[in-house]
């Protein structure tokens, strides 16, 4: 019996840095949540970093996330997007999800490209939305 804790002991030993590294997996980076491996670092539900004109500023009166300038659609996260007047979640996402197919947006007019996205909509968000490239 005490050699089958010798060897978990040993094991135990081996691979403490995966142990140490397990402990440790969530972990906050550039605003979003991120696990570490031993091999890459995966990051989940994390856009691009955001341009400081596209950060939201808190309402104080309503508690609402309000653009404090143009949205970078290029860099938006989704509270971001939904901020805009006529987007919501589900539009909000395809947006993300376009341009992490297409790749980033090269003028405004292509967002009308984005299913759900016509002349009426883009014309209420026009003027409260940029496509800046880092």
């Amino acid at each position: 019996m005490s050699d089958i804790w010798s060897k978990v002991d040993d094991l135990i030993f081996e691979y403490r840095w995966v142990l140490a590294i397990l402990l440790t997996a969530v972990t906050l980076i550039g605003g979003g949540i991120a696990l570490l491996t031993n091999e890459s670092l995966l990051r989940q539900n994390v856009t691009p970093p955001i341009a400081p004109q596209a950060t939201p500023a808190m309402s104080a009166v309503e508690g609402t996330a309000t653009p404090s300038g143009p949205v970078n659609i290029n860099f938006a996260s989704q509270i971001e997007l939904e901020s805009l007047p006529g987007i919501g979640p589900a539009l909000a996402q395809r947006i993300i999800d376009y341009r992490k197919k297409n790749g980033p947006f090269k003028a405004k007019e292509e967002l009308m490209e984005v299913k759900g996205i016509g002349p009426k909509t883009f014309g209420e968000i026009e003027q409260e939305i940029s496509v800046e490239t880092p």
